[in-house]
């Protein structure tokens, strides 16, 4: 992914996070492995939704957003079921861990 901004100075970047992906969008923590602060990528994500993804051989625009309330649980039950790991984090960490969704511009 790609998401210009200060915090990876421009550097595309694709997150190592958990993830559950659609033919439309993916949708990620952003849990910077349980540390106390959210990863760059989301603080750039944040300030300049419009990113490009390179996934898996194929490149496409697409727009960031921050899941909340239902979706948030909705997302973050699904991607718990895939790796339980993420509730540890979770219980490790004063933040919540965001979610964040890229979805096909």
């Amino acid at each position: 992914m790609s998401a210009p901004g200060p915090a990876t100075r421009g550097r595309p970047v694709w997150p190592t996070t958990t993830s559950v992906s659609e033919p439309s969008s993916w949708r990620g923590t952003a849990g910077n492995g349980g540390a106390p602060k959210h990863p760059a990528w989301y603080h750039n994500v944040v300030a300049n939704p419009q990113v490009v993804v390179e996934r898996d051989g194929e490149r496409w625009d697409a727009v960031a957003s921050i899941l909340t309330g239902d979706d948030y649980a909705a997302i973050w039950a699904r991607i718990a079921e895939i790796q339980p790991t993420v509730n540890d984090f979770q219980a490790s960490v004063e933040r919540q861990i965001p979610l964040v969704e890229l979805s096909r511009a």
